[in-house]
């Protein structure tokens, strides 16, 4: 073959790979979509806002000033119960109606409600005045705090957020005055002071020994309720004539142990009665004339408690007013700017075609001559093996040998060449039929090797295209219930469980006071009833608990840790909020038991109980033998001392059986013991837990991060952040992930849920030094994101939280309570449950 053909070749091949790489590229540019960003400098309110009705979400404005003052665009007035603004509480009526009376209250009978008439109006005064001036501080205080966003908030997400920050700060207000309201009740009660009205302890005679001479008292009785007991027995109000032949009742109105906590158990019905209010003249000898309360001016039913109206701070409504445009005035926005795809653009597919056509034409000069000489010498290599001279595809040859030479018989124009020397005409059809079948197979891989890249290039778009178009939903929880005069005492364990088979949830707790369990049922609405008891022979500092079907009887059984004293102790459930002490175990003269955990550590149906010890820093197994009344101890050691130890259990490494994970709180150490199934454990492995100077406190165990391996939350002393330890499936953990909550410190309880229903653990903590819940909502993937359930910084310390379906809709719930004796529900108000929120696990957080 000369070289002119070869060169001709060449160049047919050139082009054919240069109009496919072309096409290729051409394809991908079109195809390809470009992300274009437009932005506006300082934009006008009327500009941003049709760039938002043309755009929507994808607008994004920065703000210039990004903290303002809640008071420049947020107006927020309370409108009050009518009472508060009648003739009922001022003080010229008030005035001319104890005029009435005689000054003398003694000469009343002790049932005779003109005795109460004159405080109970004060008190409402005194009512009516706190609610005001704690629902303007409220106001006050949060018109003044700082509304900041980074970014300029879109109307809707303006007003939704702006709304749930003043709901939040409307329930701040009555939660505050509840709970000082409660305080200074349990003190007066808790001291036995005794009422200047004596209406609730009086003073009995004779005096004995002159010497010593004292006045004894005894509590007064209402309707079979002791003053001596409780702070709010009442009774009926009566007007009582002095010949005490006559008794007219009042409606609606209370008398008892205390004016205050009486009044509170009153309703306002009397006041709404033209009749009512003319008896209270008649016996008070008022004649003026008074307009009694209108029923249809107010929200409140006639017979709804002056307790309920306190709770509410009198509140009629909310008027809140909102001012987007002077949110936006103060934002300031620097400039706004939205992305766009540009599939096409002519100037664009142009430049880049000319741009890649250089490389492309020097790639392929120096390609493809290589690949021309290649199936040359290729088919030369077969010719000259075979010896056999391939006809044209279309040909038919046969060959015949004669005296040792080859004579091809062609169809047609053919001669015999007796030398064997074959012309160049006849080579050319072989090298022709070889040359198309490479071409299409070097057409085939340039458009699949396109196809390729195309498809790469498109999902690789598509993939970065998946952006979090909507922040985390918050969180929100609806404070329920506010219980004063609920013990707390020390590091006590609180557990919620189905107590007395109704399906609904109850509390049950220790208290140091009463030396007892005390166990009080769930109403299924957030609510609790009174304390049900159970005494235990023992009454120390701190003890731990928990709850679990020791015996297989389908009731809750207790089993809890005696500090004080190194004992176990087991309790089987009744079945109705009590329980039996039926087991107790020492743990040694020099180790203090500091948590305690329970699982099937040897597969024989019942659950085996396991407590970490401080002092020798050990562990033991109590293994139940029989009808898990009775146990067998196992003592394993670790070989460290330690002064704080924290316990859990969980399959660390797959193989069906319970692990033991012990937390050794000054050596920072996290121990392992896998179990075998069988009640034996390895020897201990170790990881390092981490906090610094701070010891590890409390510990939980799950998947965090979505791979089937537990993992391991701590929580540490004086802290305001959590660890996340990352198991590896076989009894180690990695590094531990610090998670940082916004403020206060943490030394209180660690709970864990799904409070936003997408099917990821989410963490919850209290604070030690406020009355605050803080969140960290979960990916799925390890990843969380900080959030505050609840902030009150109020007088308090150590809150705890339990988590629950206390109100039976299916979602999580939580239950505090602090050092001050509250007990609070918030209930999930489900509001991340929508289904439109979007999943986590398809947010791309890069």
């Amino acid at each position: 073959m000369t070289a002119k053909r070869l060169g001709q070749w060449t160049t047919r091949l050139y082009i054919i790979l240069f109009i496919v790489g072309l096409f290729v590229l051409l394809v991908y540019t079109i195809a390809r979509r470009q992300t274009v960003t437009k932005t506006f400098n300082q934009p006008s309110f009327i500009l941003y806002n049709r760039l938002h009705h043309e755009h929507q979400d994808k607008l994004e404005c920065s703000c210039s000033f990004i903290a303002s003052k809640f008071e420049q665009f947020v107006e927020i007035e309370a409108k009050f119960h009518q009472i508060c603004s009648s003739s009922f509480v001022l003080d010229e009526w008030q005035t001319n109606l104890t005029n009435g009376l005689v000054s003398d209250l003694s000469i009343y009978e002790q049932r005779d409600y003109r005795r109460f008439l004159s405080s109970h109006l004060q008190f409402l005064q005194g009512l009516c005045q706190i609610s005001n001036s704690s629902v303007n501080n409220s106001i006050n205080q949060f018109l003044s705090s700082l509304f900041v966003t980074t970014k300029l908030l879109s109307e809707k997400d303006f007003y939704d957020r702006v709304d749930l920050l003043v709901k939040q700060s409307q329930l701040s207000a009555p939660i505050t005055f509840s709970r000082i309201y409660s305080l200074i009740g349990s003190i007066n009660h808790g001291n036995a002071i005794i009422s200047s009205f004596g209406s609730n302890f009086e003073y009995i005679a004779p005096f004995y020994k002159q010497q010593f001479a004292y006045t004894p008292t005894q509590a007064i009785i209402y309707d079979k309720c002791s003053c001596g007991l409780y702070p709010n027995c009442t009774t009926e109000a009566n007007f009582i004539e002095r010949n005490h032949s006559k008794s007219l009742a009042i409606k609606g109105l209370k008398m008892g142990c205390i004016p205050s906590e009486s009044f509170r158990s009153s309703t306002l019905e009397c006041f709404y009665d033209e009749s009512c209010v003319q008896l209270i003249q008649q016996y008070t000898n008022y004649t003026n004339r008074i307009i009694s309360l209108n029923a249809t001016k107010s929200r409140f039913l006639i017979n709804t408690s002056v307790a309920e109206l306190m709770n509410d701070l009198f509140i009629e409504e909310w008027s809140r007013t909102m001012n987007y445009s002077l949110y936006f005035a103060n934002c300031f926005p620097s400039f706004c700017s939205y992305n766009y795809i540009e599939k096409i653009n002519l100037l664009y597919i142009v430049t880049v075609l000319l741009g890649l056509q250089g490389g492309l034409a020097i790639v392929l000069k120096w390609i493809c001559p290589l690949i021309v000489r290649l199936l040359f010498k290729l088919y030369h290599y077969r010719k000259n093996r075979r010896n056999i001279i391939q006809p044209d595809c279309s040909l038919q040859v046969t060959t015949i040998n004669v005296d040792n030479t080859k004579i091809l018989n062609l169809p047609s124009n053919s001669e015999s060449n007796p030398s064997g020397i074959i012309s160049e005409t006849n080579i050319v059809s072989p090298i022709r039929c070889s040359f198309k079948f490479i071409l299409i197979f070097i057409l085939m891989i340039i458009v699949v090797i396109g196809l390729i890249i195309f498809t790469i290039s498109l999902a690789r778009h598509e993939k970065s295209e998946i952006i979090p178009t909507l922040a985390p939903c918050r969180l929100k929880f609806q404070p329920t219930n506010s219980s004063a005069n609920f013990p707390n005492d020390g590091e006590t364990s609180y557990h919620v469980g189905d107590f007395n088979g109704d399906h609904l949830l109850d509390l049950a707790f220790y208290t140091k006071d009463t030396c007892s369990i005390n166990v009080r049922f769930g109403f299924g609405n957030g609510t609790f009833g009174e304390n049900i008891v159970s005494s235990i022979n023992y009454c120390g500092e701190e003890m731990f608990m928990i709850i679990a079907k020791l015996n297989n009887d389908n009731l809750l059984d207790l089993a809890f840790t005696e500090e004080k004293t190194r004992h176990v102790s087991v309790l089987l459930g009744n079945g109705n909020g009590t329980f039996t002490l039926i087991a107790r175990f020492s743990t040694g003269t020099d180790n203090e038991p500091t948590g305690i955990a329970v699982g099937n550590f040897n597969h024989d149906h019942y659950l085996d109980i396991v407590v970490a010890n401080s002092g020798d820093g050990s562990v033991i197994l109590f293994l139940a033998r029989g009808n898990g009344t009775s146990f067998q101890q196992v003592k394993l050691y670790t070989g460290y001392q330690t002064l704080y130890s924290a316990i859990a259990v969980a399959d660390l490494n797959g193989d069906s059986y319970l692990d033991i994970i012990n937390v050794h709180g000054n050596q920072k150490i996290i121990g392992v013991f896998l179990g075998d199934g069988h009640g034996a454990f390895q020897k201990q492995t170790t990881s390092f837990a981490g906090g610094g100077d701070q010891v590890p406190k409390h510990i939980i165990v799950s998947d965090f991060n979505g791979d089937t391996q537990p993992d391991i939350i701590i929580s540490y002393s004086r802290t305001n952040f959590i660890g996340v330890i990352f198991g590896y499936g076989n009894g180690s953990f990695s590094a531990r992930t610090r998670f940082i909550l916004t403020s206060g410190v943490l030394e209180s309880s660690v709970i864990v849920g799904d409070f936003n229903c997408d099917s990821h653990l989410d963490i919850a903590v209290g604070q030690s030094n406020s009355y605050s819940i803080h969140a960290l909502v979960g990916y799925g993937d390890g990843h969380f994101d900080t959030q505050i359930i609840h902030s009150d910084q109020g007088y308090t310390y150590n809150t705890k939280v339990a988590v629950g379906d206390f109100n039976g809709d299916g979602y999580d719930d939580i239950v505090t309570w602090d050092d001050n004796h509250f007990l609070d529900t918030f209930l999930n108000t489900c509001e991340c449950c929508a289904p439109d929120r979007i999943d986590s696990k398809t947010l791309n957080r890069q």
